[in-house]
Order: C-alpha cells, then sequence, then structure tokens
C-alpha cells in the first residue's frame, strides 16, 4: 500500500502560533506514511527554514493582494470566491487526496470548501473561540455560508474544550467534532532558550504574540502605565509583529513609556527571551489553545492571563493566575508577583509541574490515527 495523501491548507507561514503549530506537527510527521503537501494562500512567511525537504510547498499568490483588491472583494463576495476557486484548483491542476486538511479558520476553510471533491475525507482545525472573536465572517457573504460548509467536514478538531463550546454556540453545530491538543516538546523548548544568551536590566514582563486585536496588546500597556503610577521599576517585551505595532507605539509615545515598554519584533527564537523573564502576561480578548502558554510552562515562568478560552484550561487548578480584562485586576496581580519573590517561585514551581502533562508523541499519534481511521472506510 502506498503512501496516504495530504493536502494542507494555510493563510502563509508568518509568525503567528497556528502557523508555529503547523510548522512544529509538519517536523514531526511520519512521512514513511504520509506524502504531505501545503498548499499556502500567500508564500510569505518566517517557518520555510524550518519545514522538512518532505513537505511539497504550493502557494496560490507569492504576496499579499493589494489593499483595493482586498477591499473591492469584502464588497463582491461572489467574484471573489469565484476568482479564489478558480486559482486554487489552477494551482492544483488534477491531483486527488486521501486527506485535506484546512488548518485555520477563515480564507482556509474558504478555499478547502472549493476543492472538497478532490479528496475521500475533509477535515478542518479550529484554534480561536470563534464565538467571542468571530472575524471569520469577512470571508464569507454571510454566516450561512460558513456553517454550511462546516457542516460538510467529515471532522473538525479543536485545540481546546471551550473552543469547541463557542464553535458549537455560534453555529449549532455539535456532530464530528473532536478536541486535540497543540503538541509541544518541553525538553526542546528548554534546549533552545539555552542556545542564545539574552540579558535584562531589571524585573521583566513578556508577552510573545503577533500585535493584532485579538492578542490585545493595548491592555497590556495600560497596565504597564498603572505599574508606574504605583512606583514599580520594571521592563515590559513584546515579541511579535501586526498590523497594530504603528498604533501600539504611538501609545507608548503618548503614555511615555518608551524606557519601560520595549518592542523586541519577532524572534525565531523567543524561548531565550522568555527564560530570563520573571513573568509572562497575556492579556488576550480571545484564544484557542495558546501555544505560547504551554511553551511558558515549559520553562517555568509564573503566568498572568486573562480567562478566556486555552488559558482556562491550561492555568486552572492554580497553576497560574487568571484575570478579568480589568486594568487594575490585572495591575494587582502583576504588582503581588513583583512585590513578592517566594509567590513568583511558588508559581513558577507550578508550571515546570504542569509542563510533563504535555506529550508531543502522544499528540502526533492521536493526530496519524485521525488521518488513518478517517480513510478506512472510504
Amino acid at each position: 500500500m502506498g503512501k496516504k495523501q495530504i493536502l494542507i491548507i494555510q493563510n502563509t507561514l508568518t509568525g503567528g502560533g497556528a502557523e508555529k503549530i503547523l510548522a512544529d506537527i509538519l517536523r514531526w510527521f511520519d512521512f514513511n506514511k504520509f506524502k504531505v503537501t501545503l498548499l499556502l494562500a500567500y508564500r510569505k512567511g518566517v517557518y520555510f527554514d524550518s519545514l522538512p525537504r518532505e513537505v511539497e510547498i504550493l502557494s496560490m499568490y507569492p504576496e499579499y493582494r493589494s489593499r483595493n483588491y482586498i477591499r473591492i472583494a469584502g464588497r463582491l463576495k461572489r467574484l471573489w470566491h469565484y476568482d479564489l476557486k478558480r486559482k486554487i484548483n489552477q494551482v492544483l491542476g488534477d491531483r486527488k487526496y486521501d486527506v485535506i486538511v484546512s488548518f485555520m479558520e477563515g480564507l482556509p476553510v474558504l478555499l478547502h470548501s472549493f476543492v472538497m471533491n478532490r479528496a475521500k475525507m475533509n477535515i478542518s482545525w479550529v484554534h480561536c473561540d470563534m464565538y467571542v472573536y468571530h472575524v471569520t465572517n469577512y470571508y464569507y457573504r454571510n454566516n450561512t455560508q460558513e456553517k454550511n460548509i462546516y457542516e460538510q467536514f467529515n471532522k473538525i478538531v479543536f485545540v481546546s474544550e471551550r473552543a469547541k463550546e463557542a464553535f458549537t454556540k455560534l453555529f449549532g453545530i455539535k456532530d464530528n467534532l473532536t478536541v486535540i491538543y497543540n503538541p509541544i516538546k518541553p525538553s526542546e523548548i528548554i534546549e533552545k532558550s539555552k542556545e542564545i544568551g539574552i540579558k535584562k536590566r531589571k524585573f521583566t514582563i513578556i508577552n510573545v504574540g503577533r500585535l493584532s486585536p485579538q492578542k490585545n496588546q493595548k491592555l497590556l500597556i495600560d497596565v504597564a502605565y498603572n505599574l508606574v503610577q504605583r512606583g514599580l521599576d520594571f521592563e515590559v517585551w513584546i515579541l511579535g509583529v501586526g498590523e497594530l505595532e504603528g498604533e501600539l507605539k504611538a501609545q507608548v509615545d503618548l503614555l511615555g513609556l518608551q524606557d519601560v515598554v520595549k518592542f523586541m519584533g519577532f524572534q525565531k527564537n523567543p524561548y531565550a527571551y522568555m527564560a530570563v523573564a520573571d513573568i509572562f502576561l497575556l492579556t488576550s480578548i480571545t484564544e484557542g489553545y495558546p501555544l505560547v502558554i504551554a511553551e511558558a510552562l515549559s520553562l517555568g515562568i509564573p503566568l498572568i492571563s486573562t480567562n478566556v478560552t486555552g488559558p482556562s484550561e491550561l492555568l486552572n487548578n492554580g497553576v497560574g493566575i487568571l484575570t478579568s480584562m480589568n486594568v487594575e485586576d490585572i495591575s494587582e496581580n502583576v504588582a503581588a508577583l513583583i512585590e513578592d519573590s517566594s509567590l513568583r517561585e511558588s508559581y513558577s514551581e507550578k508550571s515546570r509541574i504542569k509542563s510533563k502533562d504535555f506529550d508531543a508523541n502522544k499528540i502526533m499519534n492521536n493526530i496519524f490515527n485521525l488521518i488513518d481511521a478517517s480513510t478506512l472506510d472510504n
């Protein structure tokens, strides 16, 4: 029997959490059993070098479409969809697959809908709380069209239980849903954290993630301002790039926090920065299963996060501190950790213990079993 033919559809390989997860999954894929093709909407990103040579990479467009194109496309959905359908079928030619996977919400799912007939089995991944943050509706004519596409999938995979619950609440879909947590290897993360020597000047709070509305670093900067008003001495490191970079830097300038909040850009090895930080602070509006929280736990960092999907599962039972989205609430918790080293050490130890729950090999086997099972009856 030959290898199973797998097509994975993704937006880009830019520096987001889902893209990092996909790159890791592909690094750990069993290429003795599977032939994998990765189709990108746009050939952009930072993870190309980390992909195994066994992965065939196709792309629809070399660059992002112009703003005028996107603006017009947003208004003329039918014409836009026709153009996308024509392009993806042109790129794929006459290829057929055993399994097609759209690895992210939004555009990958829409593209997947145009080629479902090319596979015996169709699977999609959901990484976020779509009920709280339903930005994917931009890609569809209406919510009914999006729901109808999801109903055609043989299996929908969620990265957390709460992400699954939110999806059901939004669409009313209850069948063919499963949860598979994102795989990580704590030992790899710890080793990578030692590859480069990063030094800090003072007590350091770190945040890693795309600079986007969902990640809500605006709230993080407001917390920094609050803590400065309390007379606390610290730095905030923000690692990441994104569409809100200019806006966030303007906010820092307006609040006079240039010496406090440092924008570090995208770092291929964020673990070296995370390992020397004193607190990891996540202020997201919504998450699915935030890879960066699992990575921070692996490095034994005390964690504070807004109480949203994903962190609420990872940091429950006192593993970390879950807060509201209120600036005062978050600031009180951060201040407590800044001022109490024994409290920080307590949470650090809890992080190290929790990280033992992660087992990439087991999770990868769950993924392989899902793909295998999906083709047994076809």
